[in-house]
């Protein structure tokens, strides 16, 4: 507990970094003791049952990012790797709803120019 406290107070006061990032660090801290020791086989015990209790793999990620950073400090030897996340795919318009899109007729002059901001926006994704 007592090197994670000069972990601390040495990102505060020598880094300057923000209180919002010394609150992580703290959740990241108290996420890891949770489940386990701050040793390397003590936070892989972490992962798999912080990922068995049903946490995100994204969520978990974003600890290890704190927990990295303290065991960089502590000079222990290890890093925690990131999980693998599936691949997000996002649903595309078909031409129907492109043609719609395009046809769809607006009175109003600010509807107008979000219409033309979304067709500027559609225009440039079916380019690339």
């Amino acid at each position: 507990m007592r090197p994670f406290i000069d972990f601390v107070k040495e990102r505060t006061y020598l880094k300057n970094v923000s209180p919002r990032t010394i609150e992580f660090y703290w959740d990241c801290h108290k996420s890891a003791f949770r489940f386990g020791e701050f040793t390397e086989g003590g936070l892989k015990r972490w992962i798999i049952r912080s990922r068995e209790a049903g946490i995100s793999a994204a969520s978990v990620n974003t600890r290890i990012t704190g927990i990295n950073a303290c065991l960089r400090w502590t000079e222990m030897g290890c890093k925690l790797e990131f999980l693998k996340m599936q691949a997000r795919i996002f649903p595309t318009l078909i031409f129907a709803d492109l043609t719609e899109l395009i046809q769809h007729s607006l009175r109003c002059r600010s509807r107008r120019q979000i219409h033309t901001l979304v067709l500027t926006f559609v225009g440039h994704s079916v380019q690339i």
